[in-house]
């Protein structure tokens, strides 16, 4: 029986089978997606410990059972250096076990699952005895404390870091990874020229800039299977004078696929630029669309994008047509 869905525009209930798209199946690499509906990352607070408590289970489950493709799980911190009860770490293999359980589960409730890998950079906020680090020196406000500048050794380092956390998912039972490479944390700021000043081979073109997210996507496919597929959420556009354009994310975009990026996620901002990274609701639906639509263009892998899509009908007239209202 076909299900239904609701026109938050209308309040009408309509078949999915008015829907062209949206419930199509798709591919990203070599996972099998059932339709075109993902629940991107979100921090929802409900982890005690770092790990997926009967709370953090019950929230994705419940989701998973309504239908959703893939869920995407909130960030999975890759350096114990930046440990929270209330953010889900992945630096030990001593979490597999709890993860596996958790893949499992959603598994059962009929949906497909990744983790997002993260690293906080200059962006600590409340995490006690972190330090925070960044490509260079400048902190995320006048009153916030300056972040160290990475060594070329400690980069090297973190794309260690970064890979083993992808292996760490596979063996975990998740379905891909996607890399946290948006809204300011520490591979978006290397992404941006805004907060990426090094001269080295870190640092200056688009190219230097992207290196450190590019050796990180090429040693996780080293690592955990070329098989194994990866996403990169990166910004289209940081909203802020300096900062990354969606020429420059495009460019940036055509060297991931090049090392092996099987989907880019599309958003846009970081703290303090506006429209901000949860767009509020006087912002139109799909507004972050017209970038996802321009990073398609360049590449030839699926593009997802997030950013109130909050209607099936507007989310199915993105698919068909591009359309942001």
């Amino acid at each position: 029986m076909s299900r239904e869905v609701r026109d938050a525009r209308s309040g009408k209930h309509a078949s999915e089978r008015q829907l062209k798209m949206l419930f199509a199946p798709i591919k990203i690499g070599k996972l099998e997606l059932k339709n075109r509906i993902i629940m991107p990352p979100m921090i929802e607070r409900l982890a005690t410990d770092g790990t997926p408590n009967d709370a953090v289970r019950e929230f994705y489950a419940a989701r998973a059972r309504g239908g959703l493709a893939l869920i995407v799980l909130t960030p999975g911190i890759v350096d114990i250096s930046m440990a929270s009860p209330i953010q889900l770490g992945i630096y030990d293999d001593g979490f597999i076990p709890g993860f596996r359980q958790f893949t499992d589960l959603i598994h059962s409730c009929g949906a497909r699952m990744g983790i997002q890998l993260m690293h906080l950079g200059r962006q600590c906020g409340e995490i006690q005895g972190y330090k925070p680090v960044a490509p260079s020196p400048i902190p995320l406000t006048p009153k916030d404390e300056v972040p160290r500048e990475l060594t070329t050794g400690e980069i090297e380092g973190l794309v260690e870091k970064f890979a083993e956390a992808a292996r760490r998912a596979r063996d975990a039972g998740f379905d891909m990874v996607e890399l946290h490479g948006c809204h300011g944390y520490l591979l978006s700021s290397f992404l941006s020229p805004l907060t990426n000043r090094r001269n080295d081979r870190y640092g200056g073109s688009v190219a230097n800039r992207a290196r450190f997210v590019v050796e990180i996507v090429r040693l996780i496919k080293e690592r955990a299977g070329r098989d194994f597929p990866v996403s990169v959420r990166m910004n289209g556009s940081d909203y802020m004078p300096g900062g990354t354009t969606v020429d420059m994310a495009r460019e940036t975009a055509r060297l991931l696929v090049e090392a092996g990026a099987d989907m880019i996620g599309v958003s846009g901002g970081a703290y303090g630029s506006y429209p901000v990274i949860v767009p509020p609701y006087d912002q139109p639906r799909g507004c972050n669309v017209p970038l996802a639509a321009a990073i398609k263009e360049a590449v030839r892998i699926p593009v997802s994008v997030a950013g109130r899509l909050d209607d099936p009908f507007v989310a199915d007239g993105v698919l068909v047509g591009g359309r942001r209202t």
